[in-house]
């Protein structure tokens, strides 16, 4: 897989918005790696009738977007969410159910540790701690995105090549 794997989670309003305006938003960065472009956003529907990784974003760039987004900014009548990023949703449906979450390492059937996790303020960046489910959510959206990613990646390092050659 290109570029880093981070999870969050987000209620099922706020991630609609979210697939909606393609963007993404943070009360805080990641603690342990800054998103950059390129970067893979495995999202958790943390709302008790879906309970499940739902979604996959790609993130394109920071936001500048200072508008009222989500459900619980236009209510406060304030930015909650600073930390924006332009993301390209990849992945949809994915229904990664919490069962075959929470028996991976290092939650090992600890409801609480996996709930702080994705309940964080920020994006959690999955390294290598998180090794068995870094590999299950790869196999589950690589018929999906990740291939492409790959193609696309190894083109626009051809067709560099190639202007580079012409001399332009």
């Amino acid at each position: 897989m290109v570029g880093s794997i981070f999870l969050t989670g987000y209620d099922d309003l706020n991630l609609q918005t979210s697939k909606d305006l393609k963007i993404l938003g943070f009360i805080q960065n990641s603690r342990r790696k800054k998103l950059e472009r390129g970067d893979y956003v495995f999202v958790y529907n943390f709302d008790k009738d879906h309970r499940r990784i739902e979604s996959l974003f790609r993130i394109n760039s920071e936001s500048d977007n200072k508008d009222l987004i989500w459900l619980d900014e236009k209510h406060s009548k304030s930015i909650k969410y600073k930390n924006r990023w332009n993301a390209d949703l990849v992945a949809d449906g994915l229904n990664i159910n919490r069962d075959k979450l929470v028996v991976l390492p290092p939650f090992n059937n600890d409801l609480n540790t996996f709930h702080l996790t994705i309940r964080n303020p920020f994006p959690n960046y999955l390294d290598e701690r998180f090794s068995e489910l870094r590999s299950l959510l790869e196999e589950y959206s690589s018929c999906n995105y990740f291939k492409f990613d790959l193609f696309e990646r190894q083109y626009k390092l051809e067709s560099e090549a190639v202007f580079s050659d012409s001399g332009q």
